[in-house]
């Protein structure tokens, strides 16, 4: 499960900004700087709108002018800057931006990771629903990274994440059943997640022949009833 993170968490955080709603007080300005932001790229335009907001202590604002800040857009990169914003969100109550705080720690943005810290800031985030944080803090318990290792509470939050539809949740979930040979698990997930990738469609069906036929009816019926269900936040 080494290199399971190899990819942009700040990216990713960034395709999901669009989806969050914003205070009645702030709509206009913020709507038009998120448009901004996540339509049409125009980074300079974005800063405009959303840094009043920013210092006025707009939590969502706040979280924006922390991307531009952490990807370079329409300003000097700057992690420490872009760090400052993510807190003043998070202290506000933006659980995601508490989530970019433990995902730097996580990777180490360039430096060695400090998984104790990580494991502190994602953890409130995942508690709350936050399904990337709940991977990550997963992966953490299963590799006793960070924390004491403890297999059934890494399960725990992988299942979390993957019941809410996170890919990487239900992978890392899958996997979890490996060392018991839980074939019945590992084939759901795999399932679940070949009906979006078809990488997954091969290691589906492989997982089929090591389980009985009852047991993948059982499990063929459990796949008809399910669905992601998001957690609120």
């Amino acid at each position: 499960m080494a290199s399971w993170k190899q990819y942009s968490y700040t990216m990713a955080a960034a395709l999901l900004l669009g989806l969050w709603a914003p205070s009645a007080a702030m709509a206009g300005p913020l709507e038009d700087g998120k448009a901004a932001y996540n339509g049409h790229n125009d980074y300079p335009a974005a800063q405009k709108l959303l840094r009043p907001l920013a210092d006025q202590g707009n939590p969502d604002a706040q979280l924006y002018i922390g991307l531009m800040y952490d990807n370079g857009q329409g300003v000097k990169k700057n992690h420490a800057e872009a760090m400052a914003w993510y807190r003043k969100a998070g202290a506000n109550g933006n659980t995601r931006a508490l989530y970019l705080i433990g995902e730097s720690y996580f990777s180490g943005d360039g430096a060695k990771p400090n998984y104790p810290e990580a494991a502190k800031w994602l953890r409130k985030p995942a508690e709350q629903g936050d399904s990337d944080a709940q991977d990550s803090l997963g992966w953490l318990y299963e590799t006793g990274h960070g924390v004491t290792q403890d297999t059934d509470e890494g399960r725990k939050w992988f299942l979390r994440s993957a019941n809410q539809g996170n890919t990487d949740g239900m992978d890392h979930a899958a996997e979890s059943y490996m060392a018991e040979s839980n074939e019945a698990e590992i084939y759901f997930w795999y399932s679940i997640m070949a009906r979006t990738n078809s990488n997954y469609v091969k290691y589906r069906d492989d997982e089929a022949g090591f389980i009985t036929s009852e047991q993948k009816a059982a499990v063929d019926a459990r796949l008809q009833q399910w669905k992601p269900v998001p957690e609120k936040q």
